[in-house]
């Protein structure tokens, strides 16, 4: 009798010391905790981006608006048109930004324009998620503010006093090549900022540089003693008072 119950007791501790299935949790426990990096990896990653996105657009929409004050200062209809339009330029996960009213605040004293972007579930467009759907996050709000103001430059630093010309016609003397720069009567210069200004007649493809030129990679090169003007070289402005070199070497 002594025996049968020792034995059963032995059997019952080989049973609570059984290190069986102790694998599978902790298998289990592991991929809970890769699946919460993996959320944390691919969902902040993708709400980061959607934010500089909703930056991006904030910001073009707040410097355009503020933009329309340069031409037409008060006009606030027209800054919060053109907020509106570059707003809708950029999109946020794919999804083209829309801008409501009362997302455009417009200080026309100040000549200010501030844009807030949101993304958010009360407008139903909110950002979704991906593995974090698992924890029951199906979806994030996002927003994103910029503010332009329409005013005078300031300083500037390391401002240099140089001149780079812009394309012309050259109309003076015969045999020349349009883009040959001549001082004499006939020279025609075409200003980047009136692009739709009339060319001479005598040549219809040479237009200045024009809108289309907007982003165009230009190697800006110092000019050669004696040898006259050339697009792309620079030339040392010297206003009244100027000190030759010291120009350049005080700003």
């Amino acid at each position: 009798m002594i025996h049968s119950v020792w034995a059963g007791c032995r059997t019952l501790r080989e049973k609570i010391r059984g290190q069986g299935g102790s694998v599978l949790v902790v298998v289990a426990s592991g991929m809970l905790a890769l699946t919460s990096v993996v959320a944390l990896a691919i969902d902040v990653g993708l709400m980061t981006t959607a934010r500089l996105e909703a930056q991006r657009a904030a910001d073009a929409a707040a410097l355009a608006g503020a933009g329309a004050f340069v031409a037409s200062p008060g006009n606030e209809g027209l800054a919060r048109v053109l907020a509106a339009e570059y707003a809708a330029r950029n999109a946020v996960r794919f999804e083209s930004v829309t801008l409501l009213e009362d997302d455009i605040v417009i200080d026309t004293d100040a000549l200010t324009v501030e844009v807030t972007v949101f993304r958010n579930r009360d407008r139903g467009n909110a950002i979704p998620t991906f593995f974090a759907r698992v924890f029951g996050v199906q979806d994030v709000n996002i927003a994103a503010t910029a503010t332009a103001e329409a005013a005078p430059a300031g300083g500037i630093q390391c401002l240099l006093p140089v001149a780079i010309p812009d394309r012309w016609f050259e109309a003076g003397g015969e045999g020349n090549d349009p883009d040959e720069f001549d001082p004499e009567e006939g020279d025609y210069y075409i200003p980047w900022a009136q692009p739709d200004t009339d060319p001479p007649v005598f040549n219809d493809a040479f237009t200045g540089y024009a809108q289309s030129d907007l982003g165009t990679r230009i190697e800006l090169t110092s000019n050669k003693a004696n040898a006259g003007m050339n697009p792309s070289w620079y030339y040392p402005w010297r206003p009244p008072g100027q000190m030759g070199a010291s120009d350049f070497r005080t700003n």
